[in-house]
């Protein structure tokens, strides 16, 4: 199994955009995430979506936090995707789409605070995950990866990772670029190896951080990585990442890289972004027939 979740780890950390991820990757964290998840409690919270300035939001981050959703659900655990505005009818649309029947909640832009320590209070998540989400910069600005800085109409999720780290909640980081909810854990490596880092470096680290070549490939190797330890298959196939991306930008999502709507992820091609999802499910299903016997 070692050498398998060893595979899996250096399949989702490779850098086919170019963007110079392999000196953000700290190795074991992967791991680490999907045996924290597989011993959580009954609630994890799951927040994503990338925003892009004119409201849209990103192909990277939703479908893997359906996978992520699918998997817990599978598992006996109870997922709550945590959403704001602009991402809230994109991922309404993921979950119709697969059929999830899962609970969502608008995080406000006003009286954050008050309402993260509300929502933690009420469902009590013993993990809260941030895949391909925002997070603040050093000066307190929320930045796409060209430095320019986001509109304030976004959800600012990092509260609720604050909030966490107060009350002995777990958190997961995902990201693939290092103005992401995680980063913080290797904020200078992020300036440095990163172009425009200085300026969009995320400032809040998280217990778990996996970086990825693609954020989703990240969310798709901690489902690969439970499947191993539980020798149950908890990963998407390609057919059904295929139809929700999709639907996914039927409904407004667009690649973050082109800003069009079609089915590419920061703009990689289509059959070079499912070879990585096919190569971990295959690591799976070799896995799963040797559980088999």
């Amino acid at each position: 199994m070692r050498d398998s979740i060893d595979k899996i780890e250096r399949i989702i950390t490779e850098d086919k955009t170019g963007r110079g991820i392999k000196d953000l990757v700290i190795y074991g964290d992967m791991e680490k995430a999907a045996l924290s998840l597989l011993n959580s409690g009954e609630t994890v919270f799951i927040t994503t979506g990338l925003y892009i300035n004119d409201r849209a939001v990103g192909t990277d981050g939703p479908s893997g936090a359906i996978a992520l959703a699918t998997a817990l659900h599978k598992l006996g655990k109870n997922a709550v995707l945590v959403e704001d505005g602009p991402s809230k009818p994109i991922i309404q649309c993921a979950l119709d789409t697969v059929g999830l029947d899962i609970p969502m909640v608008l995080f406000p832009i006003s009286g954050r605070e008050a309402f993260a320590e509300e929502l933690i209070k009420e469902y009590r998540p013993s993990h809260i995950i941030a895949i391909e989400r925002t997070g603040p910069a050093r000066d307190g600005k929320y930045y796409d990866v060209k430095g320019q800085a986001i509109a304030r109409e976004i959800g600012h999720m990092d509260i609720l990772f604050r909030e966490a780290g107060a009350k002995g909640i777990a958190t997961i980081g995902i990201g693939d670029e290092g103005n992401e909810i995680g980063m913080g854990k290797i904020y200078d490596q992020v300036v440095r190896a990163i172009p425009h880092g200085e300026i969009i470096a995320c400032t809040i680290p998280t217990d778990y951080l996996v970086v990825s070549g693609i954020a989703n490939w990240a969310a798709h190797g901690i489902c690969a990585c439970m499947s191993l330890l539980t020798c149950r298959s908890l990963v998407i196939k390609e057919e059904d990442e295929r139809r929700l991306l999709e639907e996914l930008v039927r409904c407004g999502a667009v690649d973050a890289y082109t800003k069009k709507k079609e089915v590419t992820v920061d703009s990689l091609k289509a059959e070079d972004y499912f070879d990585v999802v096919n190569r971990l499910r295959g690591i799976v299903e070799e896995h799963l027939r040797k559980c088999q016997k």
